[in-house]
C-alpha cells in the first residue's frame, strides 16, 4: 500500500471551440483521431443503433473538418472505432449484425482518406464486439462481454484466429494493448494485466 498526497494546482484555461464535424441524423458511438502514412490528420467515428456505416473525416484543419468516405457494413451498431499505432488499419467492431455473425471488420488505410474493406472475422465472436484493440500485427476482440479474442491481421484479407483470454469469473469490458502487455478492465475484478508478447513473464501471442 501507498499514500498519495495531491495538491490542487489552481490551473485554469478557458476552453475555446475550433470546430463541429455534424451528423445530424444517427448517434455517434465511438471516435478516434490519427495522423495517415500520408501525413494528414484523420478521425474515425462509429454509428449507433443505425445502419451499420463509420464515417471517416480529414480534421487537418480543425475548423473546417469534413466527411470524407463512408463505410457500411452490416451492423445495427459500428460500437468501437480503432486505428493501430502505424496508421495502416482500422478495426470496427459489429453488433446487431443480420446473420447475427458479428465480431470485426478490418479496414486496409493504404489511402487513408479512402479506407477499403480488408476483411472480416467473426470466428468465436458471434455474440458481439463491444471493443477492441488493434496493433501492427493483432486485433484484440472482446468476445460478448467473456474473453478477448486474439486474431492474427498480419495478412489482411485473411486473418485468423491465434488464442484468448478469458480471466476466471470476470467480465471483460475494455482491453488495451501496449509493448506485449494487454491491459483488460473486468468490472468487479478492476485491471487484469497478461503478458501476450511481451516475454518478460513467459508469455507469447500464440499461448498469453
Amino acid at each position: 500500500r501507498q499514500t498519495v498526497k495531491i495538491r490542487a494546482r489552481n490551473l485554469r484555461k478557458k476552453l475555446e471551440l475550433v470546430g463541429h464535424g455534424e451528423v445530424l441524423d444517427v448517434y455517434t458511438s465511438d471516435l478516434w483521431v490519427w495522423e495517415g502514412i500520408d501525413g494528414r490528420d484523420y478521425a474515425v467515428t462509429g454509428t449507433w443503433g443505425a445502419s451499420g456505416d463509420t464515417y471517416f473525416w480529414d480534421v487537418t484543419d480543425p475548423a473546417n473538418m469534413k466527411t470524407i468516405d463512408t463505410v457500411r457494413v452490416d451492423a445495427r451498431t459500428v460500437n468501437d472505432v480503432k486505428v493501430s499505432e502505424d496508421g495502416r488499419i482500422a478495426v470496427i467492431s459489429r453488433e446487431g449484425a443480420s446473420n447475427r455473425r458479428n465480431g470485426v471488420v478490418i479496414l486496409d488505410l493504404a489511402d487513408p482518406a479512402h479506407p477499403t474493406i480488408a476483411s472480416s472475422f467473426d470466428e468465436r465472436l458471434t455474440g458481439g464486439v463491444h471493443n477492441a484493440y488493434p496493433t501492427k500485427d493483432y486485433v484484440f476482440a472482446l468476445s460478448g462481454g467473456d474473453k478477448y479474442v486474439i486474431i492474427d491481421v498480419r495478412d489482411l484479407r485473411n486473418p485468423r484466429f491465434v488464442s484468448e483470454y478469458n480471466h476466471p469469473d470476470s467480465r471483460v469490458h475494455d482491453v488495451w494493448v501496449h509493448d506485449g502487455i494487454a491491459y483488460s478492465a473486468e468490472w468487479g475484478t478492476g485491471v487484469v494485466v497478461v503478458d501476450v508478447g511481451n516475454g518478460r513473464w513467459g508469455g507469447s501471442i500464440e499461448n498469453p
